[in-house]
């Protein structure tokens, strides 16, 4: 090739006959223009209007749709991998020559890797949106914006984002010009990740691969040369020596504690798509396992990093140290038979249906955290107990207590959330956050009711049980806010809204979990308590229902229902510890003064 005024010249492959390539496509874009008049079905693609069929021969066997478009206007659908070239025989128009779904995609979870020589390269892409920028002339570039999972194109607006961050790319604007050039020259085309926010766009490259039917892409030193030259991001690298290596290096130990999805783009062998193939495939399906497939359109659901499997997965996998890249299946019931969990119990508990919240709507004085306490003097290595004003800074939507309770989920099956959860968005945005880990985990609402005419008395009957408890009120004792205690009850009170159907679907004393089903589970159940009764009697209340409605609770009452005088001994137990709480504050009050 002649050496051309571009800031970086790059070895081409001596391998590759670029007339033949030409012509390779030339015979694509011909045999989709007769399939398009002939308005013959497409194989794939539903979201692309009328994809061709593609003669099935060895050039073409890897290629499913590609389609024509206007080099100025490249805004069709379009798959992950594409060829941009520009051929006269085709009315000067740009052609993009799509590639298919890589077809680890499709890969069965039991395969076994094959030994890989050379190295392994791996990037971390937490991305949704990939854009391939090529070249149809010396001084014009064309984007096309892709969703990393599924392939469909995006739009208008995320194709100028797109743009403006490749004009920002350089403080130098001619390295526009120069990277039009060098694409163009070399028959490139370069492969970023896009990242989005309110603000502005930023483009991370991934790598650059050659304009060739088939996958050919760019020695990894030379990415790195193309990056540096035009003052590119590039995607963080991780090099191993062998497809084992990395397997059990990033794909288990660093995946769940990232949450990312990993991808090997280089190997200096041929071999490098089976190892692609088969660590994608052992890595989506353990992923799989413990994701909310049923909420995320992505082909790689993340698996959170806070679920007790996969932290429970991770200290397994560390301490037994598997020798090399076992497959997923053996893997898996190895550590299954560590835990005792029958591998059909693994859908139930990676859905955390296993897992469930108790979400008090109570207002100040109402007795919920002596309901809490009382309920883990029962229930100690079941139940926990998460309070507000004990995890940390608070923010808007609450992120620090729905993250406290959720951590909480990994080590207890049962958690109280120990808050007034007195505004409806509180309560969606905990069972939110929690579902985001644990989709299917069930949530029990333990519900004071307030009404609107009693409002005034309650109010008052609150207010004087705080008064009575002195200093022994976790966050509203006299000391602490003197004559505003009733002014701070009123105002929990009338700004309160009351859980309504549509927030619950049943009462838990009358409802069948089991014969529900997932898709026809209701978001929460509720137990009733008052205001007014004893707390032995809420205790009960509660008891009953987290006995009929929580998973992990199954048995408990096989002895009998609880009886009022147990409740009341535990409550009294519960009243001399708050008390024995409060005199401690008391005396190290005074201790501080003296």
């Amino acid at each position: 090739m002649d050496q051309i005024d571009v800031p970086i010249q790059f070895t081409l492959p001596a391998d590759l006959d670029w007339d033949t390539e030409s012509k390779q496509v030339a015979a694509l874009v011909q045999s989709w223009s007769t399939a398009k008049a002939e308005r013959r079905p497409g194989p794939v693609s539903s979201w692309f209007p009328a994809p061709p069929n593609t003669p099935p021969s060895a050039v073409t066997r890897d290629l499913v749709v590609w389609a024509k478009v206007p080099a100025a206007a490249p805004d069709h659908a379009a798959l992950p991998r594409i060829l941009v070239t520009r051929h006269s025989e085709v009315c000067g128009q740009l052609v993009l020559v799509i590639r298919p779904d890589n077809p680890w995609q499709r890969l069965a979870a039991t395969a076994t890797p094959p030994s890989v020589d050379g190295l392994v390269a791996l990037a971390d892409m937490p991305a949704d949106l990939v854009v391939y920028v090529a070249a149809p002339t010396p001084d014009a570039l064309a984007a096309l914006v892709c969703h990393r999972s599924t392939g469909e194109i995006q739009s208008s607006w995320h194709q100028a984002q797109a743009t403006k961050a490749l004009g920002r790319l350089a403080s130098d604007p001619s390295k526009y010009a120069a990277l039009a050039k060098t694409l163009h020259v070399h028959r490139l085309t370069a492969e970023l990740d896009l990242h989005v926010d309110t603000s502005r766009a930023d483009l991370t490259l991934i790598g650059l691969q050659y304009n060739t039917v088939a996958y050919r892409p760019v020695p990894e030193h030379e990415v790195a040369q193309f990056s540096a030259v035009f003052g590119l991001r590039s995607m963080p690298w991780t090099t191993f020596d062998s497809i084992d290596a990395a397997w059990s290096e990033f794909c288990v130990r660093g995946a769940p504690e990232t949450g990312t999805c990993p991808v090997i783009l280089r190997t200096p062998k041929t071999t490098y798509q089976s190892a692609w193939t088969v660590v994608h495939g052992m890595y989506a399906a353990w992923r799989a396992i413990v994701a909310r497939e049923h909420l995320t359109r992505s082909r790689f659901p993340r698996a959170h990093a806070d679920h007790w499997l996969v932290r429970a997965f991770r200290a397994w996998f560390n301490e037994s140290a598997p020798a090399s890249a076992t497959d997923l299946a053996t893997l898996v019931a190895a550590f299954l038979a560590s835990i005792d969990m029958a591998p059909s119990d693994l859908p139930t508990a990676a859905a955390g249906a296993d897992r469930t919240v108790l979400i008090p709507v109570a207002v100040p004085g109402s007795g919920k955290t002596t309901l809490a306490r009382a309920l883990t003097q029962l229930a100690p290595s079941s139940i926990a107990v998460i309070q507000n004003d004990l995890v940390g800074p608070r923010s808007r939507r609450g992120g620090s207590f729905s993250a406290s309770v959720t951590a909480s989920l990994a080590q207890f099956p049962i958690v109280f959330a120990d808050r007034n959860n007195h505004l409806r968005d509180q309560r969606i945005t905990l069972a939110q956050d929690v579902r985001t880990v644990y989709p299917a985990a069930r949530m029990l609402y333990l519900v004071w009711p307030v009404a609107r005419a009693d409002r005034d008395r309650i109010v008052r009957a609150l207010t004087a049980r705080i008064t009575r408890r002195g200093e022994s009120h976790p966050t509203l004792s006299s000391k602490r806010v003197g004559p505003r205690l009733g002014s701070i009850v009123a105002n929990f009170v009338n700004s309160r809204d009351e859980v309504d159907r549509a927030e619950i679907g049943e009462v838990a004393t009358g409802i069948d979990w089991d014969a529900l089903g997932v898709e026809k589970r209701v978001g929460a159940a509720a137990v009733f308590c008052d205001v007014f009764a004893a707390p032995e009697r809420n205790l009960m209340a509660a008891w009953r229902g987290i006995v009929r409605y929580a998973d992990a609770a199954r048995g408990w009452d096989d002895d009998g229902e609880m009886t009022e005088n147990e409740a009341k001994e535990v409550v009294a137990w519960v009243m001399q510890w708050e008390e024995h709480l409060a005199e401690q504050e008391r005396v190290a009050a005074a201790a501080g003064g003296s």
